[in-house]
């Protein structure tokens, strides 16, 4: 089963390399779609706002939220996908991509996920979920 995703940018590009699926063992996964190259960015600043009027239907209501400034600007309840695709991710003892953290000066947290190696068509998109010092250790926190 494939999950359709609103369709707003994750990176720069138009094109989105991967898909959501649901993969029999674990769930929900990230599946490229195309080649992703060992360094290219995949997933930038994830969390995004959802176009009000997209259809994103109720399998994926489990991953919105409130979008806190604009409910307590206007009270209005416009969504967004505090991780975006990320939150799809599945964890590997050999990951094939990488999430660099930042900390902008408001304090929030933005991540980017990179590709630790080629990734080909149909393989699943993994990361190893591990603790922030370990992170901060291999210089994966700015």
């Amino acid at each position: 089963m494939n999950l359709s995703l609103p369709s707003f940018k994750y990176t720069e590009n138009t094109f989105n390399p991967f898909i959501v699926e649901c993969f029999d063992d674990k769930g929900f996964g990230l599946k490229a779609i195309s080649l992703i190259s060992e360094g290219q960015l995949i997933v930038e600043n994830p969390a995004r706002k959802i176009p009000k009027g997209s259809n994103v239907g109720f399998s994926m209501a489990q991953f919105l939220f409130v979008d806190p400034t604009s409910y307590k600007d206007n009270q209005k309840r416009d969504l967004i996908m505090v991780c975006g695709p990320m939150t799809f991710l599945n964890h590997s003892s050999e990951p094939n991509c990488r999430v660099k953290w930042k900390v902008e000066t408001n304090g929030l947290l933005l991540a980017t996920l990179y590709a630790a190696s080629d990734i080909l068509p149909d393989d699943e998109l993994t990361i190893k979920y591990t603790d922030e010092r370990d992170y901060r250790n291999e210089g994966l926190f700015a």
